[in-house]
């Protein structure tokens, strides 16, 4: 069931039972490994508990796996949470090279 494990983790991180969050957002990408909204809240959790590579880790992993323009924008505002402008500006760069610019190569190669 999509989403259970997320939900679970998402309301054990607002405990602040952060240990059993972080299972339940694994167990949540173990099964559905572009679930965008599970590895942002594992990020936040790791955020949150000091543990700011890891969260550079799934961030990283969630635009690799899931590069969709959502991933990157949802990426971009966690680093702005994070207080990373730097990161986030980097990531909002990628996200425009990779979709803006291909659909404007690909529109000018549909026109030849």
């Amino acid at each position: 069931m999509t989403e259970l494990h997320f939900y679970t983790g998402d309301t054990l991180g607002r405990l602040e039972r952060y240990p059993d969050a972080e299972a339940q957002f694994l167990e949540e990408l173990k099964y559905f490994p572009q679930n965008i909204r599970a590895r942002a809240g594992l990020a936040m959790l790791y955020q949150a508990t000091g543990r700011a590579d890891a969260a550079d880790r799934v961030l990283g992993d969630m635009t690799r796996i899931s590069p969709t323009p959502e991933s990157y924008a949802l990426a971009a505002r966690l680093w702005t949470m994070f207080g990373n402008r730097q990161r986030a500006d980097a990531v909002r760069a990628d996200a425009r090279r990779a979709f803006v610019e291909a659909s404007r190569a690909g529109a000018r190669a549909a026109r030849h």
